[in-house]
């Protein structure tokens, strides 16, 4: 019988994100797939028999529910911020470009 592992689970059995698991599985198709309705909308699933060709240390392991991620390498950090800020810092920064253009142009006109 073949095992079926949502996402979540590959990803706890394996240390890394569901986003990486996703990747693997769909982009570069790396362990069997398919989608399944699982009660809230349709999941993509990967074959446990699959997982275990590709990561023999999962045969026998049972998927916990949380994902600890281990990092592989430093990340750098990431600053979160609102779409509406950023639109409005990005306007500033327009304005202050264009003023400085203007000025540039001042000070053509007032060394020639």
């Amino acid at each position: 019988m073949n095992e079926w592992l949502t996402l979540k689970e590959v990803a706890s059995l394996l240390g890394v994100s569901v986003p990486a698991v996703r990747y693997r599985a769909i982009t570069k198709n790396m362990y069997e797939h398919r989608k399944e309705d699982r009660g809230y909308g349709e999941q993509v699933v990967v074959s446990r028999e699959s997982l275990e060709q590709h990561h023999p240390e999962t045969k026998g392991k049972e998927p916990s529910h949380e994902i600890m991620v281990t990092p592989t390498r430093r990340s750098s950090k990431f600053v979160v911020a609102d779409a509406d800020r950023i639109k409005a810092l990005a306007d500033e920064l327009v304005k202050v470009q264009t003023r400085e253009r203007e000025i540039r142009q001042e000070m053509k006109r007032l060394l020639t």
